[in-house]
């Protein structure tokens, strides 16, 4: 950091470039551009707030048995294990002997202890961040622990090397269009490029966009540019070259797997977060559907940003369903509250809500498709490189290969054919559970299918209402039903959670997927299979099945709707309650740590090694599961209790602003990844979403409400034709609302001609335009 009396002069110096729109000016001579700061204040940039590092690693003091001696060879497969980069003439030299990358100045290799080792990973480590032209200081840890902590940051030499070898695609500027009516709408924005030195410079200027303003008016050398923000680069963009760079010569991963290293991390920005609390992350602003998106999209990468979109255009959309929801609610609880559905109004009602809802969840994907399409060709996630996807870090390749697109480069490989046939497998063990956890849930699916197979009952089999009749006896049925409901949904969370944390992963892991986010994709699935199944099936066995073969006694015809909306109830009762949780979980956590080690004047990056990690099912992911099955939720039974879409609405509103506190506050800041797919695995599942939506309504319809005295034979009839006409109806809505729609055609025609222009010379900037 720069001391005191720099810091001073730093701030008199840049106080004409900041804390005003007029700084934003100067450095972009259109003012209408919303590349950065789209909504709110621009962040103040007071030098003493800024971190200079972007990363920061923290290699543990010392390793377990540190006196135990470690033969050469142990030495070497050590080595083999954690060092990525490989030398060699040919794919035989490669595959065979390993030799090591120069980089590691290693050539000889002997015995040591195993701290010996520890330290010498330590000096690789510093090695490769010498070649790849990065910053670092490195200062020892102020709690008990030790620990060295080695703070990092790509140099502008070091960006533009490692662009330059992935061809990694930069946003070119909006002076670049020749065109003035490009330049003059705000809704404009440039193209990307791969990076290339020989088209860095157009005429005087630099061609690439320039992001965010805080990151890079300091240089580590403590002097300030002559000029601010003269990177091209963003405090993401650097992140990830710089995440990359050192992930071609060591796995991170691996040495934290192997004890060596105790995390790595993103370093927080705390001005741009506390503009971010302020603007975003405040219950003040539940309320309000407007979002920095991006702020956001420049923070914490694309992935997070198109969460909070959809989260944003989620909420949006459910505004009609939950004041319809709330109408149809209020006439059944009115005319018919314990749902015999016999008034006729409330029927008429009910019917109207199911082909309201099958089209509303149709609507809403097709907008959304369109919405999402347009945020991804504005944040360049259509120009993603091959070269750039992030691979897998615990991918184990069988051998090397030669490029087919580049010769001269070898990749990593593994035999697809074998890849599938452990799928096969993790397929088979997700089956099993799935099918545990359902009988377990509800015994009454073992009497069904024994009384459909003619077999005798499941007298021998206690599931989790026989065990609360034996527990809580009760003169009053209704008690034990909901005492049975809340007991289905407790234990359904419980064994989503030991699912999700113990066995999910280790079975994605097993797969050995390549990028990372194939890896992530199957995780999510099996999580998402696991929660379908587990939670629809009861749902949809109280809804169509239930009454058939062991009735419910709440209701007089032994209907089973009023329990189907007390178990949906329950399902939204405790993710409010899990909102709480999860931000005071880990928030507890980082204090109990911080009692534990006692820390002395511990600098701010340190502290940030206490925060969870946000990853995986505690990051993203997980937020995009809850969400999801929510929606599903809302789309498949909100004829069984329309008050869901309002209870849910007013649930995300509350959840989308503990989850931005948790990301700004709570955990550390998460690695800024591009979205390689958009929402990928999350929309062909509300693809599949909308589908079942129209064949759950229509089977409410037809089986549990408006056509329940009907014989069996008019019900699959009803059903069929019904369900052939909304499939046919949702076929149109898509067809007349297609994901390309017009403005995303027009501005990527706008974006190919500035491209063009860029790549050939031909663009002119003019004072006439």
């Amino acid at each position: 950091m720069l001391p005191d009396s720099a810091l001073e002069d730093a701030e008199r110096r840049a106080a004409s470039w900041t804390g005003d729109r007029r700084g934003f000016e100067v450095t972009h001579s259109n003012s209408r551009r919303r590349d950065i700061h789209e909504e709110g204040e621009i962040p103040r940039l007071v030098l003493s707030e800024y971190e200079d590092y972007d990363m920061c690693v923290v290699f543990n003091r010392t390793v377990s048995q540190p006196n135990k001696l470690m033969t050469r060879e142990e030495v070497l497969e050590e080595l083999k294990s954690v060092c990525r980069a490989r030398v060699g003439k040919d794919l035989r030299e490669i595959n065979g002997s390993f030799t090591f990358h120069p980089v590691f100045q290693e050539k000889t290799v002997s015995g040591m202890t195993r701290q010996a080792f520890h330290e010498l990973l330590q000096k690789m480590f510093k090695r490769v961040l010498d070649h790849l032209g990065a910053f670092y200081r490195e200062e020892e840890g102020c709690d008990k622990n030790g620990n060295k902590f080695i703070s990092i940051r790509l140099g502008e030499g070091g960006c533009h090397l490692i662009s330059d070898n992935l061809r990694y695609p930069l946003q070119l500027s909006r002076d670049v269009a020749s065109y003035r009516q490009f330049r003059a709408d705000a809704d404009f924005y440039p193209p990307r490029l791969p990076f290339e030195p020989s088209i860095e410079k157009y005429g005087d200027r630099l061609i690439w966009n320039r992001y965010d303003r805080l990151s890079r008016t300091v240089k580590l050398t403590n002097e300030l540019y002559e000029h601010p923000e003269t990177s091209l680069f963003r405090s993401a963009d650097r992140l990830r070259l710089l995440k990359w760079g050192i992930y071609e010569f060591l796995n991170l991963d691996l040495l934290c797997d192997k004890k060596y290293v105790k995390t790595y991390y993103c370093l927080k920005q705390p001005a741009i977060e506390r503009s971010l609390r302020t603007s975003w992350a405040s219950f003040r602003k539940a309320f309000q559907f407007q979002q920095p998106l991006n702020d956001i999209r420049n923070y914490y990468g694309e992935e997070i940003a198109l969460y909070y979109a959809w989260m944003g255009y989620y909420c949006t959309m459910s505004i009609i369903p939950a004041i319809v929801g709330l109408i149809v609610g209020i006439l059944g609880v009115t005319y018919n509250s314990n749902m015999s559905f016999n008034n006729s109004l409330v029927n008429k009602s009910r019917l109207v809500y199911c082909v309201f809802i099958g089209i509303w969840n149709v609507l809403f994907f097709a907008f959304w498709q369109r919405r999402e399409k347009l945020l991804s060709l504005r944040w360049g996630v259509d120009s993603i490189l091959d070269s750039t996807v992030e691979e897998n870090p615990n991918f184990k390749p069988s051998e090397f290969r030669v490029d087919p697109s580049n010769p001269s480069h070898f990749v990593r490989w593994f035999n697809p054919h074998r890849r599938y046939f452990r799928i096969l497998l993790t397929s088979v063990v997700m089956v099993v559970s799935i099918l545990g956890l359902t009988l377990f849930v509800n015994e009454d699916m073992l009497d069904a299918i024994a009384k459909i197979t003619e077999k005798s009952g499941s007298e021998n089999y206690w599931g989790v209402e026989d065990w609360v009749r034996y527990l809580v006896p009760s003169r009053h049925v209704a008690e034990h039903a909901a005492i049975v409901v809340m007991a289905t949904t407790l234990l359904l969370k419980a064994y989503n959670i030991v699912f999700k944390s113990m066995i999910v992963k280790n079975l994605g892991h097993f797969e050995n997927h390549q990028h990372l986010h194939e890896l992530t994709s199957s995780i999510n699935l099996k999580l998402f299979v696991l929660r379908i199944v587990g939670y629809f099936s009861v749902l949809f066995y109280l809804a169509f099945f239930k009454e058939y073969y062991n009735p419910c006694e709440e209701t007089s015809d032994g209907r089973c709707l009023p329990r189907l909306s007390k178990q949906l109830l329950n399902f939204y009762y405790v993710d409010l309650a899990m909102i709480v949780m999860e931000i005071g979980q880990p928030s507890i956590k980082f204090y109990l740590n911080k009692f534990l080690n006692k820390p002395v004047d511990m600098p701010r990056y340190q502290m940030e090694s206490y925060l969870d990690e946000y990853s995986g099912t505690s990051g993203i992911s997980g937020e995009y599961l809850e969400k999801i099955v929510q929606y599903s939720y809302t789309g498949l039974f909100s004829m069984a209790c329309p008050f869901l879409p309002l209870l849910g609405l007013l649930i995300n509103l509350i959840e989308l602003r503990s989850d931005a506190l948790k990301l700004t506050a709570v955990y550390r800041r998460p690695f800024p990844r591009n979205a390689t797919t958009g929402l990928g695995l999350w929309d062909e599942i509300q693809r599949s979403m909308t589908f079942l939506g129209i064949l759950s309504n229509v089977m409410l319809c037809m089986f549990a409400t408006v056509g329940h005295g009907n014989p069996m034979s008019e019900k699959l009839t009803g059903s069929l034709i019904l369900l052939l006409i909304g499939v046919g109806l949702k076929d149109l809505i898509e067809y007349k609302l297609p994901a390309e729609g017009e403005e995303y055609r027009l501005l990527k025609a706008r974006m190919q001609l500035t491209n063009h222009e860029a790549l050939w010379g031909k663009a002119r900037v003019s004072k006439t335009g």
